[in-house]
């Protein structure tokens, strides 16, 4: 029967070119045609109601002979592509789990192709967009097979290898990715550094965290991590001088605790708040 060209690639394109049949995963090879109906309807033309997307499926020889071959055939007892719908019966008169059908996974596999595609594109421009690769490959870890979008993948540390990780170094990216999936931020986490990201995802206080995670989306480098470093080491010990014929230098957190340092005799001179990012404050 002759099918367009136009109509074989919308055939093809609704599994990206996999076979719709009796597969758990991508399969791609010997592919071809197939059609539910053969007969009595309209002949054999192209434009023919038989050779329409409707009556159309796209299947693997070994699948294609279990509907069309010798024996008693699988037959579709239900086939609406646009409904989502494709119902087999065994031979044994069963109907087949929707689990055993790759039509009805395809949804699933396309978001893996798009996430791969785009999980490669992030790794190759470096750390500017570590977060999307993050999110990408946390993505990966929590969906089963879907690493098996990788023909040449046969284990999910052959699928890390691929994208030029470490295991170690792919864990990191998971943390991260995990952590970004859970706050809800994928989108505001876009294009941050990844350094920027371990920072923000160990502070408890979660509206500090928004207001740090709006600096770093505009994209204010030395802002942020003078930000970060503040609030993770907090006011550092003040530097104090005593005066007592020689200078003697000394530390203590409060003007209070300094005083109660002076030894007889001694005259406190002068102080320093020192904190990460901010310099030397006098008083």
């Amino acid at each position: 029967m002759a099918v367009s060209e136009g109509v074989r690639y919308k055939v093809k394109a609704r599994t990206n070119g996999a076979c719709y049949l009796f597969h758990k995963t991508p399969h791609y090879d010997d592919c071809e045609i197939v059609h539910w109906h053969h007969q009595g309807m309209g002949g054999r033309s192209s434009d023919s109601e038989a050779n329409q997307p409707a009556n159309l499926l796209w299947a693997c020889r070994e699948c294609h002979e279990r509907l069309h071959g010798p024996g008693v055939p699988w037959r579709i007892e239900r086939y609406d592509p646009d409904a989502g719908v494709l119902e087999i019966i065994d031979p044994g008169g069963h109907v087949v789990d929707h689990a055993d059908i790759f039509f009805h996974h395809r949804e699933r596999w396309a978001e893996a192709i798009r996430r791969y595609a785009e999980l490669s594109a992030a790794l190759g421009q470096g750390r500017g967009a570590c977060s999307l690769a993050d999110v990408h490959l946390a993505w990966f870890k929590a969906n089963g097979d879907a690493w098996r979008v990788v023909e040449e993948a046969r284990t999910w540390e052959d699928f890390v290898g691929m994208l030029g990780l470490s295991i170690r170094r792919a864990q990191a990216h998971i943390r991260r990715g995990k952590w970004v999936g859970e706050q809800g931020i994928e989108t505001l986490a876009h294009g941050i550094e990844a350094d920027v990201i371990d920072a923000l995802r160990k502070m408890k206080d979660v509206a500090e965290m928004a207001r740090l995670l709006g600096i770093a989306r505009d994209g204010k480098p030395g802002e942020i991590w003078e930000e970060i470093d503040q609030m993770k080491s907090g006011p550092r010990a003040r530097k104090w001088a005593a005066v007592k014929g020689d200078v003697r230098p000394f530390e203590a957190q409060t003007k209070e605790e300094a005083l109660a340092a002076l030894e007889a005799g001694e005259v406190l001179v002068r102080g320093s708040l020192v904190t990460s990012g901010r310099g030397v404050k006098d008083e």
